[in-house]
């Protein structure tokens, strides 16, 4: 994964929060929960744990100097987000993405490696 993709992406989405009482960088924000979230978190106490828990992982691509953020600082950041930024940015860096893939990107949404399955037994997805 290439961070300056990432980073340049999300750039232009500003950081509302008051420079003195800032402990986390958006950006760490910001990416830890984007890849948690496509990695099925669904809640901010998800979001907290796998980050918690690939934090050495999430550290080759963010700081994460002060740690994990807590889930309520992850809830608090979101809340107050400019969602129309965020929306630009997130469409951004997934274009660049599949730009830089070149189609070599294999879309899983899960169902078939979890054993979602149809009364018959075929299983969805297929």
């Amino acid at each position: 994964m290439d961070k300056t993709m990432f980073k340049s992406a999300f750039e232009n989405v500003s950081d509302f929060r008051q420079e003195w009482k800032v402990k986390h960088k958006l950006i760490e924000i910001i990416f830890t929960t984007v890849i948690a979230m496509i990695a099925n978190a669904n809640t901010w106490i998800e979001v907290e744990s796998f980050v918690e828990a690939k934090k050495e992982w999430f550290k080759k691509y963010v700081d994460l100097e002060n740690g994990v953020p807590s889930h309520d600082t992850y809830k608090r950041v979101f809340e107050n987000l400019d969602s129309d930024s965020f929306n630009r940015a997130f469409i951004s860096w997934t274009s660049k993405l599949s730009n830089e893939s070149a189609g070599r990107i294999i879309a899983v949404d899960g169902k078939t490696s979890r054993g979602s399955h149809t009364e018959d037994r075929k299983e969805v997805g297929t």
